[in-house]
């Protein structure tokens, strides 16, 4: 694919114009000098300590904002990020820079402090533009010092919650419900169950790969596996299981869950997405696999698809949904 005659004519006209600006402002403005100012490092190391706490300000400041207006998304590192809520990169970008920018204008810049003008002062067109590259550069450090912050903390907190979830896994296994690898303990379940069990984990592993970032599609083709109709959205298929027709029976709770899984039934979590401590706009569906623990302590294992976050293959249910929802989750099971 060739450059083309239409491209090369755009640069050289930029270019041209490029060229007749910088020679028109050296004609038509007067002349600047610019130098370094006076004690310049320590100026600007100490400019630069004020911008990280502003940054940090900054940082809460958008994370207020978007949690008041419905627009915060999970965290990318949180073990709990709920699957197909992507993070709200867009909106937090865009709300720090605005921030950055205002406080630019207002006076908190970098190369005022680290450079001097010489006289004349900058007028006019020259002016316009050195200040304009001073709030420009200004306003995206303090936008990109906000998003660093806004990173190391969510690395730090989804860690936590990662560790957390991982010594939760591992203390239901040794309690004798699922190994870490996902597979059935074959002493909490009779001979019977167990076929019923293992066809249900067996058909959600033979489609993960072509619905992982689906949440409804997955949920749809893993229940018609075992022969049981479900169609529609996440929200859809949640108010199928819990209407109250059919063969769907209402559970009370993930204990109930993880016993009728582990029987060999066809067990479904859901929540729509009114549902959530934040609304949004779908919901979220999951297959139950097994029982991992004792008394419901712990949540069971189940699968699920994505198209926004994390899927979840053999994973708790605690990584589906954070610890605001996971307890309105509703579970209903399907005998097949």
């Amino acid at each position: 694919m060739g450059f083309g005659r239409s491209n090369l004519g755009i640069v050289i006209l930029l270019v041209a114009s490029v060229v007749l600006l910088g020679v028109g402002f050296h004609l038509l403005t007067p002349p600047f000098e610019l130098q370094f100012a006076t004690n310049a490092a320590g100026r600007l190391v100490q400019r630069l300590e004020n911008m990280a706490l502003l940054t940090i300000v900054i940082e809460r400041a958008v994370e207020v904002y978007l949690g008041a207006t419905g627009k915060n998304g999970p965290s990318r590192h949180d073990p709990t990020v709920n699957a197909d809520n992507p993070p709200a990169n867009g909106p937090a970008s865009v709300a720090a820079l605005t921030l950055g920018i205002l406080l630019a204008l207002s006076g908190v810049r970098v190369l005022s402090v680290l450079l001097e003008v010489n006289e004349p002062p900058p007028g006019g067109v020259q002016g316009w533009f050195w200040n304009g590259i001073d709030i420009i550069l200004s306003g995206g450090m303090l936008a990109g010092g906000a998003f660093v912050f806004h990173e190391i903390s969510e690395m730090a907190t989804g860690g936590l919650a990662n560790l957390g979830s991982m010594m939760s896994g591992q203390t239901a296994a040794r309690q004798g419900g699922k190994t870490d690898e996902g597979k059935d303990s074959p002493s909490t379940v009779n001979s019977a169950a167990t076929a019923k069990a293992r066809s249900v984990i067996a058909v959600c592993n033979a489609i993960y790969d072509q619905n992982q970032y689906d949440n409804a599609a997955f949920a749809v083709r893993a229940a018609g596996g075992v022969g049981v109709a479900l169609s529609g959205s996440a929200d859809d298929i949640v108010s199928q299981i819990t209407g109250g027709g059919g063969k769907w029976v209402p559970l009370n709770n993930a204990a109930d869950a993880a016993s009728k899984a582990t029987a060999g039934w066809l067990v479904l979590a859901g929540l729509k997405g009114s549902e959530y401590v934040q609304p949004r706009p779908y919901g979220q569906v999951a297959i139950v696999t097994a029982d991992i623990g004792s008394q419901g302590t712990f949540y069971p294992y189940g699968w699920w698809g994505s198209s926004g976050a994390q899927a979840g293959k053999a994973q708790p249910l605690s990584m589906a949904w954070g610890s605001g929802d996971i307890g309105s989750v509703h579970y209903a099971a399907y005998e097949f």
